[in-house]
């Protein structure tokens, strides 16, 4: 098992180092704001993970894993930090631009380290591998000192913890008083995933941290696994992220949003100012969650079409999907998507599709 320990840590290592490296050379080029705060918070975040991971190679003798191990456990707590303060940021709240935040939540962990290197180079540091070994030292006054102070940083480490998880809790809710309801699906893809790796992160972190607590070699090469699993998922958000940043600077995303939007509303009739005979620029821009400006932009340039001219496109698009996947009336298809008679829409689809309603379901039937 020590061997499987071994090796899932050192899978960790790798997948931490790689995604780390790519997130910070992805879109480098791009100076989109949000962008740059998740690349270079990813980065730091991965930096302590990289750190605390490395440092449990350090952490097993004799076939045994250490319990308690002060340097990982603080080096552990210092990614979560750069999580929360990116999660944070994420939602809205800019705890990470004021550095006696910085200092507040790092001024221990970091004392803690040079504290642990002294005791190591002095040859007081005593490991434990068993529940039995973390007993109070019966020696001198300085190992009881040691081993006294050495239990009270790490429940102030704890309480830590449960702080910067409340602090994220108020940042989500923050975020969910302030969210803005007009949202694409393409945006809302990307928020929904980014909520998710947050928790997901958060369960992981403390669970990680949990296992510093334990000498069960099954229950770190779990967390092993999955936070190698949620490594590689992230990278993955990330990079879907980056891209879009990058269509946004290209004059692209707009486009992407409105024709997926497009495909959601074109399979509406209620309330669908597509199929509306006297719908307007504004009633359209507005189902499909953009700006009129820019839905104009898209039509009148980036097509090249009037907007008369695309409406009837996306009606006729409507009446060829009914007609394909339903048995429903011409006349009836007609009025849903705003004509005023059949002869009216048999004209139009006629004109586009070269040929009339009827013979156009009748071949897609065959």
């Amino acid at each position: 098992m020590i061997t499987l320990f071994y090796i899932t840590t050192a899978m960790l290592a790798l997948i931490v180092a790689m995604v780390g490296a790519f997130e910070a050379i992805y879109h480098r080029q791009l100076a989109d704001p949000a962008l740059k705060l998740r690349r270079w918070s990813f980065v730091a975040f991965y930096t302590f993970l990289l750190a605390a991971t490395v440092s449990r190679f350090f952490t097993v003798k004799g076939g045994q894993i250490e319990m308690m191990p002060t340097m990982t456990i603080c080096l552990d707590y210092c990614a979560f930090v750069a999580f929360a303060m990116q999660a944070a940021a994420y939602f809205g709240r800019k705890y990470y631009q004021n550095p006696y935040n910085w200092f507040f939540m790092l001024e221990l962990p970091v004392g803690i380290i040079l504290l642990n290197i002294l005791v190591r180079l002095t040859g007081n540091y005593h490991t434990f591998y068993k529940p039995a070994d973390v007993t109070m030292p019966a020696g001198g006054g300085s190992e009881r000192l040691i081993f006294l102070t050495r239990i009270i940083m790490q429940v102030l480490i704890a309480m830590s913890y449960v702080f910067m998880l409340v602090l994220l809790l108020e940042a989500y809710m923050h975020n969910r008083r302030t969210a803005n309801e007009r949202m694409s699906n393409l945006e809302g893809m990307q928020y929904k995933s980014e909520h998710v790796n947050i928790l997901l992160y958060a369960l992981l972190l403390v669970m990680t941290e949990a296992s510093n607590f334990f000498n069960s070699v099954v229950f770190h090469i779990v967390c092993n696994v999955l936070m190698t699993v949620m490594v590689a998922r992230s990278a993955v958000v990330f990079k879907r992220f980056a891209d879009y940043a990058m269509m946004k600077a290209n004059g692209l995303f707009t486009a992407a949003v409105i024709e997926d939007q497009l495909k959601r509303l074109l399979l509406v009739e209620k309330d669908n100012p597509l199929l509306e005979s006297n719908a307007t620029l504004d009633d359209v821009a507005h189902a499909l969650k953009v700006d009129r400006d820019e839905l104009s932009d898209y039509i009148y340039n980036q097509l090249g079409l009037s907007f008369s001219a695309w409406l009837s496109e996306k009606k006729l698009i409507f009446c060829a999907h009914m007609l394909a996947t339903t048995d429903r009336m011409v006349s009836d298809i007609a009025l849903s998507a705003g004509y005023t008679n059949a002869p009216a829409m048999n004209k139009a689809f006629k004109a586009r599709f070269g040929t009339t309603p009827s013979q156009f379901r009748l071949t897609k039937r065959k």
